[in-house]
């Protein structure tokens, strides 16, 4: 889709042109088993690319036909997630679905299994799990939206609507059900997400932009890193007079995105 404002011409010489393509998967999988699988991470990266960049580059011109490959200034394979890899992106897309659990119920516009907060217990271990679980090579990160799809915004909405009771707006303005996810030993030896509720969470809701805030810089006394440090960050409440700090809430320990 042109996307250019009517009228509008580009200039060429200040863009950067990404063709993305699956033309060469089989190639670039069969490279990985051979070089680069079983390796440590030290050693592949010293492998280099450019044998499989040889033969990608004659599969495009087989398949693409000389004038496009003669215009690809470079070519990128990517190559199959290592295990740290999939924890890391399935856990980017289990912060996301943390956030939009937070969001406000929406009746109108079907938004139900909101204003919620989801406490994912020992969230690394969750993230790996579910990686090595769903995790497939040829889909890469789509089969891990499926899997936090799957493990928990499945059972989440099913736990969320459990109890039968009518859902409102008027919910937003209550404290947040909580929901602990975890892996927990089943019977019969088996490791699955349980998604169970927990309660409520009482949440300082994010206030208004902060009357004063001053800025202090300081150097690094081992080098010259400068760190910004912002200090008296308050908010004053227009009817009691008294101030409060804002607060930042995170899932976890820590997030990665």
């Amino acid at each position: 889709m042109d996307r250019r404002p009517a009228g509008k011409t580009l200039d060429c010489t200040k863009i950067i042109w990404v063709l993305a393509s699956n033309q060469g998967e089989k190639l670039i999988q069969k490279f990985w088993d051979d070089n680069l699988a079983d390796k440590p991470e030290h050693h592949q990266l010293m492998v280099p690319l450019a044998p499989l960049q040889q033969t990608l580059e004659r599969s495009f011109h087989s398949t693409l036909g000389a004038p496009l490959t003669g215009r690809l200034s470079a070519i990128i394979p990517f190559m199959p997630f290592s295990p740290e890899e999939r924890a890391v992106t399935t856990y980017k897309f289990m912060r996301k679905l943390f956030d939009e659990s937070r969001k406000p119920i929406n009746v109108a516009g079907k938004h139900l299994a909101r204003h919620i907060f989801l406490n994912f217990v020992d969230d690394g271990a969750l993230a790996s799990h579910i990686a090595q679980k769903y995790y497939f090579a040829e889909l890469g990160a789509r089969s891990l939206i499926k899997g936090v799809n799957m493990q928990i915004l499945h059972k989440l909405t099913s736990a969320f609507l459990e109890n039968g009771s009518e859902i409102t707006d008027e919910m937003n303005d209550k404290p947040l059900e909580c929901y602990d996810i975890r892996v927990e030993d089943l019977k019969g030896g088996f490791r699955d997400v349980t998604v169970k509720a927990n309660g409520t969470k009482s949440v300082q809701k994010r206030p208004p932009e902060p009357e004063k805030c001053e800025t202090h810089h300081h150097t690094h006394s081992q080098g010259k890193l400068t760190i910004q440090a912002v200090t008296d960050l308050r908010v004053q409440n227009p009817q009691s007079k008294e101030y409060t700090h804002p607060l930042t809430l995170s899932a976890n320990k820590h997030e990665n995105s």
